[in-house]
């Protein structure tokens, strides 16, 4: 027993699950979160707060990422689930960022850019402040030279290169935008799939195909299935001017949303006029049964 909580062994077929639920999308959400509000902090105590909770959350997303895919090919593999989450367990936080990505799908990505190197350099800061040891306060130091922003960048890009070498297209939230406002809980973050995202982006300005799978799938594939189209299109988001407006047809259906965890923002962007580029691009593109262009 934790607390009052029962904990469910590794071995126990039944398990415990919820929906709405995803260890990686949750870290890495709240690591967008506490950049964007370190660098808006009204006071040293508050920035530093922040800054702390996004290397925590950081290196959490990268760790709950390589332990879910590890999980996922050790699965397929017919290894029994005890033998897996003693792997997971025991195996230590260098070791899974220095083989496993090379175990995962190729390792030559990683040591041409460094990745390892740099989020390396983020943990010891982050184990740092979890166990202090220096004598002086230089870690405020540290603090104050830290780029946060390029910690989200980095973490970003560490997991779609590997779900790039594995052939896969990466999700949505790693842009940093999320959804809310399903059913009545308006300001409630929401897991979605990428098929969503694309009506999300229609709604935006974007020329997205048609609802075909096929068709959607060829997008997917040309702009969410690499760091080329990862950046791409995060290039275009940031060009947007608001969220996704509200339906009146459907004042349930959840919406994209850029700064998701202000509720006031929440209560306000979906009235946001877009910006009259992105409207015209909308138009010029209204008749369009294509394949959809990229961003």
């Amino acid at each position: 027993m934790i607390g009052n909580v029962k904990e469910t062994k590794a071995n126990d077929g039944s398990g415990y699950w919820r929906w709405n639920v995803n260890p990686t999308w949750e870290n890495f959400s709240s690591l967008c979160q506490e950049s964007d509000t370190a660098l808006e902090a009204k006071n040293k105590f508050l920035r530093y707060h922040h800054l702390k909770a996004a290397l925590y959350f950081g290196v959490g997303s990268i760790e709950s990422f390589l332990n879910e895919a590890m999980r996922k090919k050790l699965a397929k593999e017919g290894i029994e689930e005890e033998k897996i989450h003693r792997k997971l367990k025991r195996t230590q936080f260098g070791e899974k960022l220095e083989k496993w990505p090379g175990e995962l799908s190729n390792p030559s990505f990683f040591t041409q850019n460094n990745l390892a190197d740099l989020i390396l350099v983020y943990r010891e800061l982050r184990n740092e402040i979890t166990h202090p040891k220096r004598r002086d306060h230089s870690i405020y130091r540290d603090l104050d030279g830290l780029d946060i922003g390029e910690l989200v960048v980095l973490v970003a890009e560490f997991i779609v290169g590997i779900l790039e070498k594995l052939q896969e297209v990466f999700p949505y939230w790693l842009l940093g935008w999320n959804f809310v406002g399903m059913g009545s809980e308006k300001e409630k973050p929401c897991l979605i799939n990428n098929q969503q995202f694309l009506h999300a982006l229609g709604a935006l300005g974007f020329n997205i195909p048609p609802d075909v799978d096929d068709m959607a799938k060829i997008w997917q594939e040309r702009n969410m299935s690499s760091i080329e189209g990862f950046r791409r299109l995060k290039e275009a988001l940031a060009k947007i001017n608001g969220c996704q407006p509200a339906s009146q047809r459907f004042p349930f259906a959840p919406r994209l949303c850029r700064r998701w965890w202000e509720a006031e923002h929440v209560r306000k962007c979906g009235l946001v006029v877009l910006s009259t580029g992105v409207n015209d691009r909308a138009k010029e593109n209204s008749g369009h049964k294509g394949r959809g262009n990229d961003p």
